[in-house]
């Protein structure tokens, strides 16, 4: 008899081969990339920074009225990389 399959095992590794726009990426050129210690990717572009977790992105940029949001949009170097 057969040892069952483990239904785990399509998790072991990564199933995507690039992030885009298609995952939320902003359209623009990347000027920066970091992961964090958590595994978070960041990546800086001419006009946001954009989180990636492996299933959504999260987007920051300079909206937001004084003391809110990013000093400037262009970032090129996110801190945790400097």
């Amino acid at each position: 008899m057969a040892a069952p399959a483990d239904r785990w095992a399509p998790f072991e590794s990564p199933w995507f081969d690039k992030v885009s726009s298609a995952e939320g990426f902003p359209p623009a050129i990347v000027t920066a990339l970091a992961q964090d210690r958590q595994g978070l990717l960041w990546a800086g572009t001419m006009v946001k920074l954009a989180r990636y977790d492996g299933y959504r992105t999260q987007l920051f940029d300079i909206r937001g009225g004084p003391g809110k949001g990013l000093p400037d949009a262009y970032v090129r170097c996110p801190a945790a990389a400097c």
